[in-house]
């Protein structure tokens, strides 16, 4: 294989990579964070619930 042809093989797979991870890139990059809601619950204390 040439080294033209072996070069061109490489940056057309540099680029693929670069288009097919782009939108990923951009939806990193994005604006405001939304706040993430964890709600915490305790037993109550009945014998049908696990222990928290």
């Amino acid at each position: 294989m040439s080294l033209r042809r072996f070069t061109f093989r490489i940056a057309v797979a540099l680029v693929t990579a670069a288009a097919a991870l782009y939108p990923f890139a951009i939806a990193d990059a994005g604006g405001a964070k939304r706040p993430v809601v964890v709600e915490l619950f305790t037993s109550q204390g009945c014998s049908s619930c696990p222990p928290a």
